[in-house]
């Protein structure tokens, strides 16, 4: 891996590190949704960069969220694909594809979704451009049990 690679990643492990020391946050708790700044409908497509903290693996991927809205209720699915891996040797396997159902809500430019009622999808979208951050939380309600955190930017295909 050429040395610009290595910082780069090396940068995303300690930005995830940081990160996961705020616990399971960025659930809405709020019963007051906004309307909608725009319709979240369609295919968006990015790479994920997240880390498994109970095997000391990190990822990289593809994915591609799938989304229908209706008001502010949106669900869908996910299909994920593992491009790289770092870590222990039981870690993911590269090729590995993986597909859920989401569901959730839009509140203004703000997402939340539920993935299998332990992985969050949390953040804000613009027309074409949506930021997620990615927890899956194990006992979150009780205290900070994140499994797995991480980042994606994904992009609207047209």
């Amino acid at each position: 891996m050429g040395m610009k690679k290595h910082g780069a990643f090396i940068g995303c492990i300690i930005l995830f590190l940081c990160i996961q020391l705020s616990g399971c946050s960025g659930q809405d708790n709020s019963n007051t949704l906004l309307t909608p700044a725009r319709d979240v409908t369609g295919k968006w497509t990015g790479t994920p960069v997240f880390s498994d903290r109970a095997n000391e693996c990190v990822y990289e991927g593809t994915m591609e969220l799938t989304l229908q809205q209706h008001g502010n209720n949106v669900s869908g699915y996910y299909d994920l694909t593992v491009t790289k891996t770092q870590g222990n040797p039981s870690c993911v396997t590269v090729g590995s594809t993986f597909r859920f159902l989401v569901e959730g809500t839009v509140s203004s430019s703000q997402l939340h979704l539920l993935i299998a009622e332990t992985d969050r999808l949390n953040g804000s979208f613009t027309t074409d451009l949506m930021t997620l951050r990615w927890e899956q939380c194990t006992v979150c309600e009780s205290g900070p049990a994140i499994k797995l955190i991480g980042m994606v930017s994904l992009l609207r295909e047209h």
